[in-house]
């Protein structure tokens, strides 16, 4: 079995040609179409070449529908100009025109979307750099006003219900305070008891 090998490799080697070898046929134009014509099977008939196809132009185009064929646009022997524009007619079509929600940069980022004011306020920078420091202290003065509003309130509350109370009750009479005086000696600081 190794003789074979080694014959077969060397003859080859020496170029010459095996008795049983089938040698293999270059495959060119002509060949290819005289195996098309033996063979006959549709699959393998050419399609018609750009020379039995009339010349198409952008009127064709604009008589198109999306349920036209768009095919016969797409062949190698129309004008790039037109097939350009028989896909743009094509793409112009809404069902061909779905955003598929994976593009991420289709977004206007050029707009800005600040930091909403809540949150601003209750960030540090916010008050190291007193961004909102005119509105506490509008807010400090409002609260401010109005303690002083209820203080006043509650004191004019007080002193009418005083008032009430004093006019309610009989005025109470007047009575003199005397001064006692003790009856015991005062002690000599002398005496040791």
């Amino acid at each position: 079995m190794a003789d074979g090998f080694l014959n077969r490799w060397s003859q080859r080697k020496a170029g010459q040609e095996l008795p049983n070898e089938v040698k293999p046929v270059a495959e060119t134009p002509a060949n290819l179409a005289e195996s098309a014509k033996s063979n006959k099977l549709p699959a393998q008939q050419s399609a018609p070449t750009s020379e039995a196809l009339p010349q198409l132009t952008l009127d064709d185009v604009a008589k198109l529908n999306h349920q036209d064929d768009f095919s016969v646009f797409m062949q190698s022997g129309v004008d790039p100009d037109v097939k350009r524009a028989a896909l743009k007619k094509l793409f112009s079509d809404p069902r061909y025109n779905i955003m598929d929600g994976l593009d991420i940069y289709i977004d206007d980022y050029s707009k800005p979307d600040p930091i909403p004011p809540e949150m601003l306020r209750r960030l540090v920078q916010s008050k190291m750099l007193n961004l909102f420091k005119a509105e506490e202290d509008a807010q400090d003065q409002a609260t401010e006003d109005t303690k002083e509003k209820m203080a006043l309130e509650a004191l004019d509350r007080e002193s009418r219900e005083s008032n009430e109370v004093t006019h309610i009750l009989p005025p109470e009479p007047k009575t003199e305070v005397t001064e006692i005086k003790s009856s015991k000696p005062p002690l000599d600081p002398q005496l040791k008891t």
